[in-house]
């Protein structure tokens, strides 16, 4: 029978791998075009990088916005990158703010240590909660996350904590 779209995902990444650009492109397009989010993410990472197409920044946003609103996390956090960057598009911090939460709500490492950076923690989804210094995985206004974020300092240096075990550390969690 024919190879299952999974299969032919890890066969262009495994052409992409080996510098087989054009062969990747021609396995993923048709995935994408299917709705794949593995082929449209990596469609995306081939024009961020200019890998075997010209560079294209707006196209790659375009791609990682279908592989994100297709619930990819990768993704999300690649899609939040550009808008973060202004890369292939205007920069839009509320958009790269959303789109970080929602791939770390997804469990994408990447995007929880962003938000970190930005002073913004999670609450993953069903957690009790242990103090009233953490940000609600809801959109919040601009002043809201402002507040939220010098909430979430701590107190001994006044900077987010930069990881799960710093957030143990002064009982966060």
């Amino acid at each position: 029978g024919l190879p299952s779209a999974y299969a032919l995902a890890s066969q262009g990444r495994t052409a992409a791998n080996s510098g087989d650009f054009d062969k990747a492109l021609k396995i993923w397009t048709p995935l994408a075009q299917n709705g794949d989010p593995r082929a449209e993410y990596s469609i995306g990472r081939l024009y961020a990088k200019g890998d075997g197409v010209d560079r294209d920044l707006a196209a790659a946003r375009r791609w990682f916005k279908k592989a994100a609103e297709h619930g990819l996390p990768a993704a999300q956090t690649a899609l939040a990158k550009t808008y973060y960057h202004g890369d292939g598009g205007p920069r839009d911090q509320k958009q790269a703010i959303e789109w970080f939460r929602r791939a770390a709500t997804n469990g994408d490492s990447e995007a929880m240590r962003r938000l970190t950076s930005l002073g913004i923690t999670l609450e993953p989804a069903g957690a009790e909660k242990t103090t009233g210094r953490t940000v609600e995985a809801a959109p919040q206004s601009a002043a809201q996350e402002k507040a939220a974020a010098a909430d979430s300092s701590t107190p001994e240096t006044g900077a987010a904590p930069d990881s799960f075990s710093d957030r143990a550390a002064i009982g966060e969690i």
